[in-house]
């Protein structure tokens, strides 16, 4: 009969093993199939920021050219005059627009009172 107990003990562990396998196997299974989920969700998220992206660098690209080409027509009118010497260290516009008109009148030796200006100014400070 001991033998027979100790078979039944046996059986039963093992029993007891391949139910804890199974168990073990089912949430294996279930993490593998929720990890599977994750992974497409990502790579769905991946493709979807990819696009935007493509998207977001076209989009860039066209908005710099309109910006270029914007900022080339507004310069059509502009001139840009080199070496003229600042008089003050605080020089106006008004300042700028008759050192500017004296130096045309002086050099180039034009009616300076004929010219009228928009807007003059200094594009960066003299070095």
């Amino acid at each position: 009969m001991s033998a027979m107990c100790n078979l039944t003990s046996k059986f039963d562990n093992i029993s007891k093993s391949m139910s804890d396998l199974n168990h073990s196997v089912k949430d294996l299974n279930s993490k593998y199939c929720t990890l599977q989920t994750q992974l497409q969700d990502a790579t769905n998220l991946f493709r979807r920021l990819e696009d935007e992206n493509r998207d977001l660098k076209e989009r860039l690209a066209k908005t710099e050219k309109r910006l270029d080409n914007m900022e080339g027509q507004s310069r059509r009118a502009n001139l840009i005059f080199h070496g003229v010497k600042q008089n003050k260290d605080r020089e106006t516009w008004d300042d700028c627009e008759a050192l500017l008109k004296t130096t045309i009148k002086d050099r180039l030796g034009l009616d300076s009172d004929l010219i009228q200006f928009e807007r003059v100014h200094r594009l960066r400070p003299e070095i």
